[in-house]
This record gives structure tokens, C-alpha cells and sequence, in this order.
């Protein structure tokens, strides 16, 4: 499953179009720099048909799918947090279609059969005759 957590606006010709940031499953990733452990989650863009109010609607919602990372030609770009040159050969696009192991779990469900014996009654020295006495005589 992947969330939509945002939207932004872009321009070609003339119009305005809106592309849908979708989020897939966070996992955990390991610095290369520090080796320390973190947690992450990839992104993509899609484009839209929607008008900005249904974009809006659409955060928080979930869709099937999952966003995989796929190789491309080289391409550079600034990081926004360290203002630094970074040079890739991925990219990050979303795919309808669940994991191969998602699939196949749903594909070929296997069931267990559980056979349970009836609780026995629990019987209580002090409890037998609750309503002993004078209880029992009224």
C-alpha cells in the first residue's frame, strides 16, 4: 500500500496540472556514512486529472501499489537540506501492482485447522453450594 501525503501544482502550456506525492512503506536503511540504522520511506510523483480541492481530499488516503526504485541515466540535483550537488542513476516511480511476496500470499492462502477441546468447568470447594445456610432455607 502507498499514502498520498501531498500534492504540489505545475504549469505546462499555459495550464495547471497537479501531480499526487505518493509514500510507500517505511523500512529501515543503514547510513553509509555512520552505519547507524534509520528509518525511511521512498516517494513518487504522479500526475493528476484532479483540481487542487480533490488533491486535498485525496491526503491521507491509501491506494494499492507500491513505489519501486528503478535505474535511469545519470542526473544531478541539490540536495534541499545540505545544498550539496548529488548525482543519481535511479529514480523512484509507482507501481499498481503489490510486491511479488504480497501477491503471492494473497494468491495461494494456506489454512490451518485448529481443533479445540471444550473448557472443563473449574469447580470450587468453597463455591459448590453458594447458596448454603441460611440463603438456602429462606
Amino acid at each position: 500500500m502507498v499514502t498520498i501525503t501531498g500534492y504540489e501544482p505545475r504549469e505546462k502550456d499555459g495550464k495547471t496540472f497537479y501531480l499526487i506525492t505518493l509514500q510507500g512503506e517505511m523500512r529501515m536503511a543503514q547510513s553509509e556514512e555512520t552505519g547507524n540504522f534509520y528509518l525511511t520511506a521512498d516517494k513518487a510523483k504522479v500526475t493528476t486529472s484532479f483540481d487542487e480541492v480533490m488533491c486535498q481530499m485525496l491526503i491521507g488516503k491509501q491506494i494499492a501499489g507500491t513505489i519501486q526504485k528503478v535505474a535511469c541515466e545519470p542526473y544531478t540535483y541539490t540536495n534541499k537540506q545540505t545544498g550539496e550537488l548529488v548525482t543519481l542513476a535511479h529514480r523512484f516511480q509507482y507501481s499498481p501492482k503489490e510486491a511479488a511476496s504480497v501477491v503471492q500470499e494473497a494468491v495461494t492462502p494456506t489454512m490451518q485447522v485448529h481443533t479445540m477441546q471444550p473448557p472443563q468447568p473449574q469447580i470450587n470447594p468453597f463455591m459448590a453450594n453458594a447458596f448454603g445456610g441460611e440463603m438456602a432455607a429462606a
